[in-house]
Formats: structure tokens, C-alpha cells, sequence
């Protein structure tokens, strides 16, 4: 990849942009997401095969979910931003980009959940969100894993919590019959391998991890 390739400047939603700038952004993100499918997914997995979930699951998500994309993208940035082989000066440069996108990523994110929250009084429905509940789970996953890429960042465990609190707050949780699909079992064994990583790291934890009423179903072929 040539150090060229992303000296594009990635401009936020909302704001005003020259069709120019808008190309190059769109081109912008459209090489961070090949460089997350192509180099960021196999380090996900011992053995990277066709059915990896990362691509099956986040894939599809992203064609129809503008924050998605951009929660991508910044994860591939915030990989760069370690990896990149070129000078220092470049790898700042994805490490603001991966911030730039972090912090778009998350508007979008406060808005939706506000916009249901004033739109929703009945508390058993706060978190029924515009979006699909996997959607944003999806999101706060990714924002989760691009923290984790930053040295002396803690701002993952936030994140954690973030997709705890979209898991015990949607229907995911009042399901009775079980996870329904594959991306759901997907997403929700992302999550009990952070509260695992979780657990072993901070000592000071109280509360029980929230995938405990799926843990049967999601580790059924562990040991």
C-alpha cells in the first residue's frame, strides 16, 4: 500500500465540503475498509477462512448503515496508526484520523439514542433505537476494538459497557426461545470474550458480566 493512499483528508458528516473533498473522502474510506477486510479481519481469527464472521456480519451491516462504515473505517485507522511502517509523522496522521472518525461515529451514535429516547416515554422501550439493536452493537463493538489498538487507552472499557447496556436494554435480552441468528450469536461472543479480557484485567468489578444468560448458547463447542 503506498504511503499516498490515505493522505486524503476525511471530512465529518454534516459538515459543508467542496465535491472535491467529498470524493476524496468517500475514496478515503473506501481504501480504510478494504485495508480492514483484507488486513484487520484475519488477526481476528486463528486461521482466517471464507465464513469468517467479521466479514459475513459486519459486511453486510455496513452497506446500509453510514455509522457503521465509519466505525470501521476508524478501526482500520486506528490499525494503521500502529502498523504503518512509514515515518512518525504518518502514523499521527491515522491516529487523527482514527479520532476524527471515532468522534463521528459516536454523534451519530448520542443522536439516534436520543432521538428515541424523546420520542419514547415508556422506559421498556428507550433502547429500541432507529437503527437495528445489531447495528449498534456493531458500532460500540468496533469503537471498542479501535481503542484497544491505542496504547495506554482505557476508553474500550467504556465502549464494553456501551454494548452491555444495548444488550440488556433491547430485545435481544427478552428473547425466551434463544439467539435467533448467526450475526446475533456473532456479536453477542464478541462481547462475552471483552467481559472475559474485562475480568482478568480489572479486579475491582461487582456486577456479574451481561452475556451470563448466553453464555450456554455461545460457547456450546468450548471446552
Amino acid at each position: 500500500m503506498a504511503s499516498g493512499s490515505f493522505t486524503a483528508t476525511l471530512t465529518p458528516p454534516g459538515n459543508d465540503s467542496t465535491l472535491i473533498k467529498r470524493h476524496t473522502s468517500a475514496l478515503a474510506l473506501e481504501k480504510l475498509h478494504h485495508h480492514f477486510f483484507l488486513e484487520v479481519v484475519p488477526r481476528f481469527r486463528w486461521i482466517d477462512l471464507p465464513e469468517n464472521s467479521w466479514r459475513n456480519t459486519i459486511q453486510p451491516l455496513a452497506r446500509h448503515s453510514l455509522c457503521l462504515q465509519l466505525a470501521v473505517a476508524g478501526h482500520a485507522a486506528a490499525h494503521l496508526s500502529i502498523t504503518w511502517m512509514g515515518s512518525v509523522d504518518e502514523r499521527d496522521r491515522f491516529r487523527s484520523v482514527c479520532q476524527e472518525l471515532r468522534d463521528s461515529c459516536l454523534r451519530m451514535l448520542n443522536e439516534s439514542m436520543r432521538s428515541d429516547l424523546l420520542s419514547n416515554s415508556d422506559s421498556t422501550k428507550r433502547y429500541s433505537l432507529g437503527s437495528s439493536p445489531l447495528e449498534v452493537l456493531a458500532d460500540t463493538l468496533l469503537l471498542c476494538y479501535a481503542d484497544a489498538f491505542i496504547p495506554g487507552s482505557t476508553d474500550w472499557r467504556l465502549h464494553l459497557r456501551a454494548c452491555q447496556t444495548v444488550i440488556s436494554s433491547n430485545v435481544l435480552q427478552d428473547r425466551l426461545g434463544g439467539l435467533n441468528s448467526a450475526s446475533e450469536t456473532f456479536l453477542l461472543k464478541e462481547v462475552a470474550d471483552l467481559e472475559i479480557l474485562s475480568g482478568i484485567s480489572v479486579f475491582n468489578q461487582k456486577s456479574s458480566p451481561i452475556t451470563d444468560s448466553f453464555f450456554q448458547e455461545l460457547y456450546s463447542d468450548s471446552p
